[in-house]
């Protein structure tokens, strides 16, 4: 499998999400399941959710876009998402 290759400002992001990371499971050590006696925890990553279109539809009717995958979800200890989308101030100019 080839990859493309990373710009420098893409690098420090991802060590920076991993410093971020590793620093809050740092700080969850003292909750319960920390101190339970399974020594080990699970990390799911998503990516590229996105909110438009039919799921903010089904968010306007109150529903959940996120049931289908509710059991995955949950049954990590992490869980950690991307956005797939952009941010727009109050005034819609891209952020």
């Amino acid at each position: 499998m080839r990859f493309a290759p990373r710009s420098d400002h893409a690098i420090r992001l991802v060590a920076k999400t991993l410093q971020g990371l590793i620093a809050a499971i740092a700080l969850t050590s003292s909750n319960a399941w920390a101190q339970s006696t399974n020594s080990t925890f699970s990390i799911l990553f998503v990516g590229d959710i996105m909110l438009d279109k039919a799921p903010g539809a089904l968010i306007k009717r109150g529903g959940d876009p996120f049931a289908s995958f509710a059991e995955i979800l949950h049954s990590a200890d992490f869980r950690i998402g991307k956005s797939g989308v952009c941010s727009r101030d109050r005034r819609g100019n891209q952020r």
